[in-house]
Parts: C-alpha cells; sequence; structure tokens
C-alpha cells in the first residue's frame, strides 16, 4: 500500500511538471521576420552588411532607410515584404495621398496631445507652435525615409512591435533650428521689427519651451500594409540607441540615436488549443505507465 501511495505521488509530481511544460510550450512565441523581399533599390544600410541582414538580425540598432536619396513623397517606391508568422506585411515611406488623405490630421491631432505646451505656443501673434509642428511634419512625416529596424509579432495576440530609428531628441536637430532661424526672418520683415530683436524674443520662448519640454521626440512614418490593410507607424516616445549615424553632417549631434518602438495590430496565428501538446501526450503517457507499475507491485 505504501509503495502503491508513493508511486501515485511521483505520478502526480510528474503530471504537474509535465503540465507546466506542455503550458510553458503552448505560451505565445516571438515571431521574427521571414521572406523578406526588397522592391526599388533607393535605400541605406546602417549597422549590417546587407539590408535583409539588418532587418532580420537581433540587433535594434542596424537598420534600412527607404527612399534615402529621394524623399519626394510622389517617387516613393521602395521598400520590403516579408512574413511574421502567417502575417503578411509590406513596409514602404508614405505618399502624398496618405498624408493628404487624413494621415497629416491625424499626425498633427496626435503632435498637439502629446506636446500641449508646444502645440499652443505663440509669440507676437504668431503661433511657433504650429511652425514647430509643420516643420516636424515636413522634415520627418513627410519625408517619406522611415528608418526600420525591427519587426516581430507575438503569436498570440497578433501584436506587432516594430522599431524606427530616428532623433532621440528633436532639440537637437540641427534642422529644427535652422527652420526657426528661417521663421525669425519672416517675423521681422512682416512686423518691421529688427532682425536681433525679434530673435531675443523667440530664442527667449524657445528656452521656456525646453525646460517644459526636454525631450522633443518625433518618429519617422512608416506606411505599413498588415494582410491587406494599411497602417501608419510613428510615435511619440524613444529610447536611447548608443550610436550616431555614421553620416551624421557636420554639427549634427542628433541622427539616429532615438529607437521608436511602435505596436501595431496583427493577426494571430491559429487556436492550437484543440491540438494536444507533445509534451503533454509524454506526461500522460509516463503517468499512465507509473500507474501501472504501482499495481503490479502491489
Amino acid at each position: 500500500m505504501k509503495g502503491t501511495i508513493k508511486s501515485l505521488l511521483i505520478s502526480a509530481s510528474m503530471a504537474v511538471g509535465m503540465s507546466a511544460i506542455a503550458t510553458s510550450s503552448a505560451l505565445a512565441a516571438t515571431l521574427n521576420l521571414t521572406n523578406v523581399q526588397l522592391f526599388g533599390d533607393d535605400y541605406l544600410v546602417y549597422g549590417a552588411d546587407d539590408a535583409i541582414t539588418a532587418l532580420t538580425d537581433t540587433d535594434r540598432y542596424s537598420h534600412i532607410e527607404l527612399n534615402a536619396a529621394d524623399e519626394n513623397l510622389s517617387t516613393n517606391t521602395t521598400g520590403f515584404t516579408g512574413n511574421l508568422g502567417s502575417t503578411l506585411v509590406k513596409v514602404e515611406g508614405i505618399n502624398a495621398d496618405d498624408w493628404s488623405g487624413g494621415l497629416g490630421a491625424q499626425w498633427l491631432s496626435d503632435f498637439t496631445a502629446a506636446y500641449p505646451a508646444i502645440a499652443g505656443a505663440s509669440f507676437m501673434g504668431m503661433n511657433l507652435g504650429s511652425m514647430i509642428a509643420d516643420t516636424a511634419a515636413t522634415v520627418i512625416g513627410r519625408a517619406g525615409d522611415p528608418n526600420i529596424s525591427y519587426m516581430a509579432k507575438d503569436s498570440t495576440t497578433g501584436v506587432i512591435e516594430m522599431d524606427l530609428i530616428g532623433h532621440h531628441n528633436i532639440w537637437n536637430a540641427p534642422w529644427l533650428q535652422l527652420a526657426i532661424n528661417e521663421q525669425v526672418q519672416i517675423m521681422s520683415a512682416q512686423t518691421g521689427m529688427p532682425v536681433w530683436m525679434v530673435a531675443m524674443g523667440v530664442n527667449s520662448l524657445m528656452t521656456q519651451l525646453k525646460q517644459a519640454v526636454p525631450l522633443l521626440q518625433i518618429s519617422e512614418i512608416a506606411k505599413v500594409t498588415i494582410d491587406g490593410k494599411v497602417s501608419y507607424a510613428y510615435g511619440f516616445s524613444a529610447v536611447e540607441t548608443g550610436v550616431l549615424a555614421a553620416d551624421a553632417g557636420v554639427g549634427d549631434s542628433s541622427s539616429h540615436t532615438g529607437r521608436y518602438t511602435i505596436a501595431l495590430q496583427g493577426t494571430p496565428e491559429k487556436d492550437r488549443a484543440d491540438v494536444p501538446e507533445p509534451s503533454l501526450m509524454i506526461g500522460l503517457a509516463l503517468v499512465g505507465g507509473a500507474v501501472v507499475a504501482s499495481k503490479r507491485k502491489s
């Protein structure tokens, strides 16, 4: 009898252990990009030997920049396709129709929600925040040259995680200061005030904005077609990459310093609940064998 009880206890332990293994094997898996096919040839590769490696390796910095030489929205013709499990994805830069067809308005709304202090800033009756938003939209959003580094899908939820490389802090981007300087010239011409006086007021306001919003983070925009449905990937929160672009120009301390991770909804993989896990079948076989052995001994 003692032997029987002992055998049954061992069997129970084995069942629990094998159940844990079965449960673990049934948990969500991370599905990385496969079957990557590039279309168009206007792209640059950073941090890897070739484009496909940059998109499929485990390095969250290595990436490709689409439409690198020609950022005109009407001629954005470079991108790639691939699979995330059973999900087919197509990634490319946006075009003019995307921006004018609702994306531009949605982007501006999202920018305003992310940075209300900047969006509402004004100086001498001119909305400086709108100027910053328009400049960011032109240089980043409407440029159509997203830098894509990583894509993966959660097999259970279908959520796709996508990394875009950009500026960690837009305040440090050289083009923003150039845009502000141009705006100062325009305001001076419109008001008749000396350039230096306008510049002093604008710079004072900019200092206040930087204090209110120390990190100004805006990603580029990628057009992502998931199983035939179009989504737009962009965000306003980044982590540091620890890398500065190898081709950063003089005075540029910001390019490629930020990684923006965006979540998009994909299609979950088929439910496998009705298919017994191999580990569970093994566990049941072992338990059954132990019970038979205990009866023979008793």
